[in-house]
């Protein structure tokens, strides 16, 4: 009787002004609401009347935490109107600077989760990923020529000293380098066709 009382109270929330906080706060705590079809329904039907500006931040973070839930039987119901999520996150794309690379991959597996393949949201992330990717490569050619400068300065010994402390690459510019074939090998299993240059970039 509690809880009805409560998921009322949501639902009543929900109903009113489309509130962004509520609709992430939800979104990030979907697997205590996922067995209440009430909620869920209105949720969605919030998410889908927010304001333009929060559509992309929202919508997305609500498009990733779906398909990390187990639905059940409100499966068909989340499915419909994610549909409509998506057509919202399509139309709007990825705004730049907006979303982290950790967290472009996970709308990838979102999409491939849910089967809804977003052309318009990927060649987005594909385009913000070559960026940075670009921006790091021209960042640690930078560094590579420095340390080389330092090194022609250097004592032999110094010189067997760095060759001995490992590989050259910062932990960073990896990172870069793993989202990106990532997001390769995530993309083309969906048939995704990046037309920017990611793969060349790779190798």
């Amino acid at each position: 009787m509690l809880f009805k009382h409560l998921e009322k109270q949501l639902c009543n929330l929900l109903a009113q002004e489309p509130t962004v906080n509520w609709v992430v706060f939800l979104a990030k705590n979907l697997n205590l609401i996922a067995e209440s079809q009430d909620i869920c329904v209105s949720l969605f039907n919030t998410a889908v009347r927010l304001p333009p500006d929060h559509f992309p931040s929202a919508n997305w973070q609500l498009f990733i935490r779906t398909a990390e839930v187990k639905w059940g039987r409100q499966q068909s119901i989340v499915q419909t109107r994610l549909v409509r999520i998506a057509e919202i996150l399509e139309k709007h794309g990825v705004p730049p600077n907006k979303m982290p690379l950790a967290e472009m991959l996970e709308a990838v597996e979102a999409m491939r989760v849910h089967k809804l393949k977003l052309d318009k949201s990927l060649m987005d992330m594909s385009r913000r990923l070559l960026e940075v990717y670009n921006k790091g490569l021209k960042t640690f050619e930078q560094q590579q020529a420095a340390k080389e400068a330092q090194r022609s300065d250097a004592t032999d010994q110094e010189k067997a000293s760095t060759k001995m402390s490992g590989t050259d690459d910062p932990k960073w510019f990896l990172e870069i380098q793993s989202h990106m074939l990532d997001f390769l090998m995530k993309t083309r299993q969906m048939k995704f066709e990046e037309r920017v240059g990611l793969m060349k970039a790779v190798v």
